[in-house]
């Protein structure tokens, strides 16, 4: 998906840079699952709620999550692609 042509304009990494993203991602990634309160946790609030229980957790995205308002904490652990890479 990463190396779609429109998503790849958008964050202009090469086919090896997104291999290296992506075996990153999975050599460091953890498998978290929360609660699930009254029948399902819909769209992107599952997003919020790892990043609630994981303080360590990053959101990897193209977009704020549709919605929500964040502040400065939650800025700082929202990363484009790109960004991730160059971390």
């Amino acid at each position: 998906m990463l190396l779609r042509p429109k998503i790849r304009r958008r964050h202009r990494l090469s086919a090896p840079e997104v291999d290296v993203l992506l075996t990153d991602i999975a050599a460091n990634g953890t498998v978290l699952e929360t609660e699930s309160p009254g029948g399902g946790i819909k769209g992107d609030d599952r997003l919020m709620r790892i990043l609630d229980a994981a303080s360590s957790a990053l959101l990897v995205t193209g977009a704020w999550p549709r919605g929500y308002e964040a502040g400065p904490e939650w800025r700082a652990r929202a990363l484009s692609s790109s960004g991730w890479a160059n971390r």
